[in-house]
């Protein structure tokens, strides 16, 4: 019983969550249905199970590594793809994983790709809105990007050279969204 009760309490949380990144998520009990999927929480099992649309999730990883895997599932294959190949150019930088700026340049990438419209207003929509989803100030996100800029670029220029058109310096933050963005548009779009 208090097991049932955990499930369906982490069921709902799960749901309010995707419904705020607007994934149609509605809970019952201890199953959660997402667009067309079913996902079915379970105490017992060790690995998720697979069965076509429907899939049994064991209660026990918790709320956040089964909420990546519900994204994960439930995200369209060309997200995962841009999402793919952001990673791949950003790494291709020379910006190492460990750094802030990693994750928030790879998800403004991400947001400008999928909205072009987005590149000419970075400071009053996309980095407010990657602050407000890691609960940091505006100008942390920026500046987490600027230092993962200036670092790899004072380790090896060469790849951020390369990938401009142009002769350049050190890129600006909004320059490298921008060439990064266009270059990943161009593959998809």
């Amino acid at each position: 019983m208090i097991i049932e009760e955990k499930e369906e309490l982490l069921a709902t949380k799960l749901a309010d969550r995707l419904k705020k990144e607007n994934i149609n998520a509605v809970a019952n009990g201890n199953v959660l249905k997402v667009q067309d999927y079913t996902f079915v929480l379970q105490s017992s099992n060790e690995q998720p199970i697979h069965c076509g649309v429907r899939y049994e999730m064991p209660s026990g990883y918790g709320e956040e590594t089964l909420y990546s895997y519900i994204k994960m599932t439930v995200s369209t294959p060309l997200e995962r793809k841009i999402e793919d190949m952001t990673i791949d150019t950003i790494l291709s930088l020379g910006i190492s994983r460990a750094l802030k700026g990693y994750l928030y340049l790879a998800e403004s990438i991400v947001m400008c790709v999928v909205k072009p419209d987005k590149l000419y207003c970075l400071s009053k929509d996309v980095y407010p809105e990657i602050a407000q989803k890691y609960g940091v100030d505006m100008s942390c996100v920026e500046r987490s990007i600027r230092h993962a800029i200036t670092k790899a670029y004072s380790e090896d220029p060469t790849p951020m050279r390369s990938m401009f058109r142009r002769p350049i310096q050190r890129p600006k933050c909004q320059e490298l969204i921008a060439e990064c963005a266009d270059t990943i548009r161009r593959m998809f779009y």
